[in-house]
């Protein structure tokens, strides 16, 4: 609140503009201003699995089905983690860009990431069975093709069938007693009924499966994180694909915990 030299408030419009103030700021913003254009990633063109046709990823209508721009987030973090799949919530990739007509076509900004994944709920790796794990998504995508901003968004090793239900996870059939190492946000954990049922019975009776819900990273410092240690080989001459998937504790145990009982 602005007060004049009587001490009652002023209107912005009885200040002219202070052009030596403008000049400052646009010097002291003028770094932020690069870093939101440059460059994270090219990404690769892949199979639509709405069209069936190849291109660039899109966020465009993540809420009705099926988004290859969410699936691509979801493989990356899966391999910065070393987890057997990952899940995105819709709602949560909210850029609603189609990568095709970026310039050059599939490239992606450090200011177009923080548009796609703006919110600070952090993700985690659990241990979740198969028959729970294709529960859940088969019934978080029940709305579709309505739009639902809960509906997850699986990884591009996973394959659902014509109900959407899941039937393949990293490249193999599902196995409903196997346990999976899943990535998935916390805010799911807390909102998806499947899940939270899961979670509560999962504290009770084998509390390592599920972490602590402030024991993850945030969707976009995990992101972040991983194309710069792409863009960082790749400028030493290594191939993009060849850096190593980094695990999480949750995950480096995960074959060491006995089923719940």
């Amino acid at each position: 609140r602005v007060l004049n030299i009587k001490g009652t408030p002023s209107a912005p419009s009885e200040y002219l503009p202070d052009f030596a103030a403008e000049v400052e700021v646009d010097r002291v913003t003028s770094p932020l201003r690069e870093l939101e254009a440059a460059t994270l990633a090219l990404l690769p063109r892949l199979l639509n699995p709405v069209t069936g046709f190849k291109g660039y990823p899109s966020s465009e209508h993540v809420r009705v089905g099926p988004s290859s721009f969410a699936m691509y987030l979801a493989s990356v973090l899966k391999a910065h983690t070393g987890a057997d799949a990952a899940l995105l919530n819709s709602g949560a990739v909210r850029g609603h860009t189609n990568y095709q007509n970026t310039d050059p076509p599939g490239m992606l900004s450090y200011a177009q990431l923080c548009q796609e994944c703006p919110f600070p709920s952090e993700l985690l790796v659990c241990l979740i069975d198969g028959a729970t794990l294709a529960e859940a998504v088969q019934s978080s995508r029940a709305l579709w093709p309505a739009p639902c901003a809960s509906a997850l968004q699986t990884d591009l090793g996973c394959q659902t069938d014509a109900t959407q239900k899941l039937c393949r996870v990293d490249g193999a059939p599902l196995e409903p007693t196997r346990l999976y190492r899943v990535l998935l946000d916390s805010y799911d954990l807390q909102s998806n009924p499947v899940f939270v049922t899961y979670a509560e019975r999962a504290r009770r009776e084998d509390p390592g499966r599920i972490p602590p819900l402030d024991a993850g990273r945030p969707c976009f410092v995990m992101l972040l994180d991983y194309f710069c240690r792409q863009m960082w080989r790749t400028s030493e001459g290594h191939a993009a694909h060849a850096l190593p998937p980094m695990r999480c504790r949750p995950c480096a145990a995960a074959h060491a915990l006995p089923p719940m009982r």
